[in-house]
C-alpha cells in the first residue's frame, strides 16, 4: 500500500511539474506589424462602415493589432494582440515578469441572439498549456479592464448589425 501511495504521489508531482513547464513556455505569438494605427483609428473605421453601408468591409488582423499596440500602456495590464480564424478571435495577453514573457490566450466567439451580441469564451491557454474555459477565471478582471479600455471600439463594433471572424480579418456586413 505504501508503494502505491508513493507511486501515486510521484505521478501527481510529475504531472504538476510538466503542467508548470508548459504554462511557462511561451507560445508562438502573432507577428505584430510596426505600422502606425489606421487613419482615425479602429473606431472611425467601424463607424464609417456603418454609415456608408456599402458592400461588406474588412478589417485586417494587422490593423486591429496596430490599434491595440497604439493604446498607452497601463501598469499591471498586459500587452494585447489578436489572431482571427474562422469564427474565433484569439486574444494573446502578455506580461513581462523578470524579463520573461508570460502569455495567456483566450479564444472568443461572438454570436447574435435576438438584438444582443453574446461574447463566449471557448477555451484558452497559459503558455502552451491548453485549458478549458473554466480555468480562465483568473483572467476575468483583466478582460473586464480591457473591455473598459476599448469601450468605444466595442460599442462601434456592436452597432454593426452583422460581422464575422474570418482567417486574418474581421468582415463587417453593415446591411441588415
Amino acid at each position: 500500500m505504501k508503494t502505491f501511495l508513493r507511486l501515486l504521489c510521484l505521478t501527481l508531482c510529475s504531472a504538476l511539474f510538466a503542467a508548470a513547464l508548459l504554462a511557462l513556455r511561451p507560445p508562438q505569438l502573432p507577428t505584430l506589424v510596426s505600422a502606425a494605427a489606421m487613419d482615425g483609428g479602429l473606431e472611425n473605421a467601424l463607424e464609417q462602415a456603418l454609415i456608408k453601408q456599402v458592400n461588406p468591409a474588412e478589417l485586417t488582423e494587422q490593423s486591429i493589432n496596430a490599434t491595440l499596440a497604439a493604446q498607452p500602456a497601463t501598469v499591471g495590464l498586459p500587452s494585447v494582440a489578436c489572431t482571427l480564424q474562422e469564427g474565433v478571435c484569439s486574444l494573446y495577453l502578455t506580461w513581462q515578469v523578470m524579463g520573461q514573457p508570460l502569455v495567456a490566450r483566450v479564444d472568443l466567439a461572438v454570436r447574435r441572439e435576438g438584438g444582443v451580441f453574446v461574447v463566449e469564451v471557448l477555451r484558452g491557454a497559459y503558455g502552451q498549456l491548453q485549458v478549458p474555459r473554466g480555468m480562465l477565471m483568473p483572467l476575468r478582471p483583466v478582460l473586464q479592464t480591457l473591455q473598459q479600455q476599448h469601450a468605444a471600439e466595442l460599442t462601434a463594433l456592436f452597432a454593426i448589425p452583422r460581422f464575422r471572424f474570418a482567417a486574418g480579418k474581421l468582415v463587417l456586413a453593415p446591411k441588415f
